[in-house]
């Protein structure tokens, strides 16, 4: 990765603003807090691999917190993965706690608050990755943030070693070789994590996953479609809709209510992305699946507790 950033020609004052402001560039707007004062040293290195952001952070002791100041009209939509390299760090979301040291690694949601504490000589490579991408293969992924991953798992140490060798070919990859990588990649993630982590106690079996995942991905390029049933997105992909219920079980969801929530997300995003605040509540509505605005309205307000309208005005 040959774009870098560093304290080591910065003033010592100014150390801590240099860097918080990078990473807020290079990530999503967050805080950055330090005890180390002038003697601060940062450094982060970036890349690119078609829809993937890479980063390596070399840094002292300091915490990094996304506040909800931070998310107030952020249009931040991405996953962060970290995978500790050298020293230790904590990070917190969802009301659990992973602890990484070198070997683990673990994904947190740039849409909500999280806290990362950082230790001595830490180094960490950090990879961006646009939620929708993820989310379409694992579903909800609250139930997989600030969970702490393994070499010591099979899945996970296979994933770590893929992962690890992105940053050294990330510099001038052909656009068709580098989304092929980022495609991998996303579907390497995806597998060892619901393959290792736990849904109310009970780990996802490998084939059921792979019919998962399947399901999700047809239920996601068709979200627009009107017309778009349960018995539809079973069909396509060769089961029935009680297997498909039985599926998304482990998600303590249905087929229909699946849908439902896709929808409503994709909404909920195009409310609050500025390069479509000149698109009427019902155009976003009707754009993504739902045939009625007032319909789209009363699911809206059940789930988020205010109409769109005001939602886009509170984000915006």
């Amino acid at each position: 990765m040959q774009t870098c950033f560093s304290t080591e020609e910065i003033h010592p004052r100014e150390r801590l603003t240099y860097m918080r402001d990078v990473a807020c560039k290079t990530y999503v707007e967050l805080e950055c807090l330090t005890q180390r004062g002038p003697n601060f040293r940062s450094k982060i290195c970036t890349g690119q691999i078609s829809d993937l952001g890479l980063s390596e952070v070399i840094t002292d002791k300091c915490e990094v917190i996304r506040t909800k100041e931070n998310i107030k009209g952020s249009s931040a939509n991405e996953i962060l993965l970290s995978i500790q390299l050298n020293g230790t760090s904590t990070l917190v979301q969802d009301n659990r706690e992973a602890r990484l040291t070198p070997g683990h690694f673990a994904i947190y949601d740039t849409q909500r608050c999280y806290h990362l504490q950082v230790g001595e000589n830490t180094k960490q490579l950090v990879i961006k990755i646009p939620r929708q991408l993820l989310e379409a293969k694992l579903g909800n992924l609250s139930l997989f943030t600030s969970q702490t991953m393994s070499f010591k798992n099979p899945l996970s140490k296979l994933a770590l070693g893929y992962m690890s060798t992105l940053p050294s070919i990330c510099d001038n990859l052909e656009e068709e070789k580098a989304k092929t990588i980022s495609q991998q990649t996303v579907e390497i993630i995806s597998h060892s994590f619901s393959h290792e982590c736990q849904h109310n106690g009970t780990p996802i079996l490998q084939s059921r996953f792979t019919t998962l995942m399947r399901l999700k991905s047809v239920i996601e390029t068709h979200l627009n479609n009107h017309d778009f049933k349960p018995s539809n997105a079973a069909a396509l992909v060769g089961i029935s809709i009680r297997y498909a219920n039985d599926l998304l079980s482990s998600e303590n969801t249905s087929l229909e209510k699946y849908i439902y929530s896709r929808r409503l997300e994709r909404c909920r995003i195009n409310l609050i992305n500025p390069d479509l605040k000149s698109l009427s509540i019902s155009e976003i509505a009707h754009s993504n699946g739902f045939l009625s605005a007032s319909h789209f309205s009363r699911r809206f307000k059940e789930t988020h507790k205010m109409t769109p309208l005001d939602y886009r005005k509170a984000k915006i």
